[in-house]
């Protein structure tokens, strides 16, 4: 079974789905789990098999069998005929589609199998085409940088140039904040853009509902080209529970406070992160509220009533 028809035909039917060295752990589909209660501390884990199609497992003992998990899917609406229809790739197709550049061993002269790409987030113009995208390395923060970019090429044979710059020595992509499509029709229709410092946690809350932005290449790289898209945005910033973090919040702040309609920031009540609140089962309305350095002006009847008073 190849990646693709993972990606496509059953993690869009799973909650809480996030990638897991090498496969993704997801709320368990079972609807009687935990009691009916649902899985809200993910405990299902799902991935491409060696000799079948596609392994599963609901490790939090609660009696969640393989047949009862394969139903669920189904129910889910995953079309299981194409999923069994499907064959594991040898390690040739599994490496095409997980290989990442951060793997190669130069003294070795041979690609290390410990590196392997675990997710990846696409950066799309406001038209919804691909610019460039970030891959995360299994080993971030185990002796690997972690992260990775790299650009279409339609000059190369695998599509792909694994670096932003163009022959010419620009870097494309500059300026051009996450989920850039969504960003813009949220603020047509008026609705709260949520900023954090990496695109794991904007993924997060999108899966929540909410639209969420950041830059590439996490904290301290904000710039005022990003905030051209922000402009008359209400803007919530989820500032990481550190020093970089609140760093980075209060830069993308003076950015925002000439263009913005309104500022506010908060932090996790729990971990670190926006990611670390929600998996800890709090809601968006739990976020802690550190500072509104931008309040939205009075309205006109406020104003009214202020020059009558």
């Amino acid at each position: 079974m190849s990646h693709h028809i993972l990606r496509t035909e059953i993690l869009p039917k799973l909650q809480r789905v996030r990638p897991e060295n090498g496969a993704y752990r997801a709320s368990c589909p079972v609807p009687g789990h935990g009691k009916g209660n649902g899985d809200r501390n993910p405990s299902f884990t799902i991935g491409v098999g060696d000799t079948q199609p596609v392994v599963f497992r609901c490790h939090a003992g609660n009696g969640c069998g393989q047949d009862d998990i394969k139903q669920a899917l189904i129910d889910l609406g995953v079309d299981w005929a194409k999923v069994a229809a499907t064959r594991p790739e040898g390690a040739r197709g599994q490496l095409a589609d997980t290989w990442i550049a951060c793997g190669w061993d130069r003294n070795a002269g041979q690609y290390d199998r410990r590196h392997y790409k675990v997710a990846e987030y696409e950066y799309r113009d406001h038209h919804g085409g691909l610019v460039f995208a970030v891959a995360r390395c299994a080993l971030k923060g185990r002796g690997c940088q972690g992260f990775r970019q790299w650009r279409p090429d339609p000059t190369r044979k695998g599509g792909k140039t694994w670096s932003r710059r163009t022959p010419d020595g620009s870097k494309v992509g500059d300026g051009l904040p996450y989920r850039l499509p969504e960003v813009v029709r949220a603020i047509r229709e008026q609705r709260t853009i949520w900023m954090c410092e990496g695109e794991a946690d904007c993924d997060r809350l999108a899966e929540l509902g909410y639209v969420a932005t950041c830059n590439a290449e996490g904290a301290g790289k904000w710039t005022p080209a990003h905030t051209q898209w922000l402009a008359g945005a209400d803007v919530i910033i989820v500032t990481d529970r550190d020093e970089v973090g609140w760093a980075h919040a209060e830069a993308v702040v003076n950015t925002l406070i000439p263009v913005a309609h309104s500022i506010e920031i908060v932090r996790a009540l729990e971990g670190k992160d926006a990611r670390d609140h929600l998996d800890a089962g709090h809601t968006v309305n739990q976020f802690v509220s550190v500072d509104t350095p931008l309040s939205p002006p009075p309205v006109a009847d406020d104003l009214a009533g202020l020059v009558a008073a």
